[in-house]
């Protein structure tokens, strides 16, 4: 993961914690809707979050799940896209 995905997830886990090390498990949900909506993806930070918080890897597994319906539908990258995209922003490829 680079530099400024890293700056992107943090951005949407200060809203809960003030960084990934404080970030509970009952706001894992809140800093992934927040990252969608403001990057449009989930995939970066489900990742960012199971690598840094190996506590929390299913949490955010779970939140992902459950993003599902609300988003639409997931590209073959693991990225959640919205109804209207048609195209996967994260890798450019196609959607499930």
């Amino acid at each position: 993961m680079n530099a400024i995905d890293s700056e992107q997830c943090e951005r949407s886990i200060v809203l809960a914690a003030d960084h990934v090390g404080k970030l509970r498990a009952s706001d894992v949900m809140r800093v992934m809707e927040d990252y969608f909506f403001t990057y449009g993806s989930t995939g970066t930070i489900v990742e960012y979050i199971s690598e840094n918080r190996p506590d929390l890897k299913d949490e955010a597994e779970a939140c992902r799940l459950e993003l599902v319906p609300a988003i639409g539908k997931q590209c073959d990258c693991g990225t959640f896209l919205a109804q209207s995209e048609p195209v996967c922003p994260t890798c450019n490829g196609g959607v499930k």
